[in-house]
C-alpha cells in the first residue's frame, strides 16, 4: 500500500558532506539541500547539520534562495 503525504507534513533531504584541510587543522563542512524545492542550507561543522535537525519547524519554512546557516 503506498503512503500519500501532504506536501506540508514531509520533507526529503540530500546532505552532503566534506573535510577540508587547514592550517588548523582539519574539520568537517556540509550543505543540506531540501529535495522539494532545491533550498540549500551550508554549515561549518558537523554539530551546525545535528542541529539544523533538531528543529522540525525550520524545514517546513518556506525561504528564498539558499542560504548559509553560519558565517565564516
Amino acid at each position: 500500500m503506498a503512503h500519500i503525504h501532504r506536501a506540508a507534513d514531509y520533507c526529503s533531504f540530500l546532505v552532503r558532506l566534506w573535510l577540508i584541510a587547514g592550517p588548523e587543522g582539519q574539520r568537517w563542512m556540509g550543505e543540506v539541500e531540501r529535495v522539494q524545492d532545491g533550498q540549500i542550507w551550508r554549515f561549518q561543522s558537523l554539530e551546525e547539520i545535528a542541529g539544523f535537525f533538531e528543529s522540525p519547524k525550520r524545514f517546513l519554512e518556506s525561504e528564498g534562495s539558499s542560504q548559509a546557516a553560519s558565517s565564516p
